[in-house]
């Protein structure tokens, strides 16, 4: 393991854009993750102490979205939501000018995407691979491809933030940190750290 929380991730032998990337990981429990993204978010964009101009949050499934979008709106973050592929591009051309502060995604971010601002990451979910199994699969690339957002400032350090709140997000998470080499630090400090 690379004990360098600033390290560079490696996939398929080779260097990729992860050398300006801080990993953390924070223990929630289901309830309380909503809440906890919206304290990331105040933490990353600046209300506290920001490290970047933009956040994107990753997310697995449709219903998570809505309601994440949900709470933003009620906290008073303007932030579109997940839209049909007709209206995508739009709001990616909005955020990418800096008309928005905080993006929802799934896996259909498109992978030529890319930003000029620093851009913090969040995996409301942790990606998977679509399967089915009892025991879900991380999706590598897609995890390489949202986090890589968060390392392409060559001034500031990046940040990723991976939610837990189930069993499975542990393995998921080993198991990306075994693949790309490198070892996410628990973070505690935005008031749940434990698992419900």
């Amino acid at each position: 393991m690379i004990p360098n929380l600033y390290n560079s991730l490696y996939c398929n032998g080779e260097e990729r854009e992860f050398t300006n990337v801080r990993h953390e990981k924070v223990v929630v429990n289901e309830d309380s993750k909503v809440v906890i993204v919206g304290r990331i978010m105040d933490d990353m964009i600046g209300r506290s102490q920001g490290i970047v101009e933009q956040v994107v949050v990753f997310v697995n499934q449709v219903t998570d979205p809505n309601l994440l979008h949900q709470h933003l709106i009620k906290w008073g973050v303007k932030t579109p939501r997940l839209a049909p592929a007709d209206q995508r591009d739009d709001y990616l051309v909005d955020f990418r000018a800096g008309r928005g502060s905080v993006l929802i995604t799934s896996d259909r971010m498109p992978l030529g995407y890319d930003v000029s601002k620093p851009v913090g990451v969040i995996f409301f979910d942790i990606p998977t691979v679509p399967r089915e199994a009892s025991q879900p699969e991380p999706d590598y690339s897609l995890f390489h491809h949202i986090a890589g957002r968060a390392g392409k400032s060559n001034d500031r350090i990046g940040r990723v933030v991976t939610l837990l709140d189930q069993a499975s997000d542990f393995h998921l998470l080993d198991n990306i940190e075994q693949h790309f080499d490198f070892q996410a630090s628990q973070v505690d400090r935005y008031g749940v750290n434990m698992i419900s």
